[in-house]
């Protein structure tokens, strides 16, 4: 009975897990990193659970083959935990940037701490850096013990950081329920540390990963299902909360696809989605962490830039013509895929937001007239 009591907590994450994992894998897009990403920290957080409930039932019971496979159980356990701090970070990073691809050199930096963990931890069962199974297959911690934790803990820290430093680019709800998913496991984890014995780091991330999974619904909610960016009613509100902000102004561009009705007309409507989401995705090339773009309706789209240069706007607009004039130098398509855009920095001068979009507006469709 006092081992059920130790372990009902794991026992109630793993079901509850079990069913959130069911859940991703059928209804989340498995193309989109971030859901991939996600599905993966499930899988690690489900791994933990499994092996320290295990390490649970072979504490204390005498035998050599119990020695061997409590100090392979743990081997395991103390590998993964860093592994999955590292997935938790490139979670959030996808979140605020989800265009950027990471540079090798800082994934490289970031994999450093998890493969010296793992030397360390794959030494221990002969060392006792991180773990010891002493007499009577008793699990005792090592002297490393805080070290795998720190580096699983400074990870989630990490995230926490660029959490809050990006604050401004997310809805305001969802902001509340991205700290209370990074959150959750830091609490559990020095709540474990302090209590010797607790098990509350793997359940608390569990219960974390169930908060992820309705933000990651939500934002089917926010975004558009067919090219990702955000809907019309996310980007007005998110310009509210922008206008109220003293650190700078903000551009627009604005654009559509030219001749999309003839694309449509000519080659199908799946070929006319597919070009709109190639467009986008030359668009979201050239985007920075604090630029959105979202979809006004049809083939409309609206970057916000988060720079009141003009300079910057023609920077971007300038790559952003390029990589479609690329594309149609490389690629034999029967049509070309071109934009027009307008592009316009925001001022105090206009009456609201929407006169400011409208003159964007007017500057694309004059440009597409050219």
């Amino acid at each position: 009975m006092d081992i059920f009591l130790r372990i009902d907590t794991n026992l109630l994450a793993m079901a509850v897990l079990t069913f959130i994992i069911i859940m991703s894998i059928n209804r989340l897009d498995k193309k989109t990193t971030m859901n991939r990403l996600f599905v993966l920290v499930c899988l690690l957080d489900m791994t933990e659970l499994v092996v320290e409930t295990a390490s649970c039932f072979l504490n204390g019971v005498p035998g050599t083959f119990v020695y061997v496979l409590s100090n392979i159980l743990h081997v395991v356990l103390f590998s993964v935990a860093p592994l999955l701090g590292l997935h938790w970070f490139f979670l959030v990073r996808n979140i605020f940037k989800p265009y950027r691809r990471t540079n090798k050199t800082l994934f490289f930096i970031m994999l450093l701490p998890v493969i010296v963990n793992f030397i360390v931890v794959l030494l221990s069962p002969f060392y006792g850096f991180t773990f010891t199974i002493g007499d009577g297959n008793v699990y005792s911690r090592g002297f490393w013990y805080y070290v795998t934790g720190g580096i699983t803990f400074l990870y989630m820290l990490v995230s926490i950081v660029i959490i809050i430093a990006n604050h401004k680019n997310v809805l305001k709800d969802e902001f509340m329920m991205i700290m209370s998913i990074f959150m959750l496991p830091v609490l559990g984890g020095i709540m474990q540390a302090i209590f010797y014995g607790a098990l509350l780091i793997w359940s608390s991330s569990a219960m974390s990963l169930v908060i992820a999974f309705i933000f990651l619904q939500q934002r089917m909610i926010h975004l558009d299902s067919l090219t990702g960016c955000w809907t019309r009613d996310s980007l007005l509100y998110f310009i509210s909360l922008r206008l109220n902000r003293k650190d700078g102004g903000f551009g627009a561009i604005y654009f559509d696809i030219d001749k999309l009705k003839q694309i449509n007309d000519s080659y199908g409507h799946l070929e006319g989605d597919n070009a709109i989401k190639k467009a986008v995705s030359f668009v979201k090339m050239e985007l920075g962490p604090g630029d959105i773009i979202a979809r006004m309706g049809g083939d409309e789209f609206v970057v916000i830039v988060d720079s009141g240069s003009p300079e910057k706007i023609s920077e971007i607009l300038a790559r952003i013509k390029e990589n479609f004039a690329d594309y149609n130098r490389r690629m034999e398509n029967k049509y070309v895929l071109d934009c027009s855009f307008g592009a316009d920095v925001y001022s105090p001068n206009y009456v609201n937001f929407e006169q400011f979009l409208n003159n964007v507006d007017t500057l694309m469709y004059q440009h597409k007239e050219r």
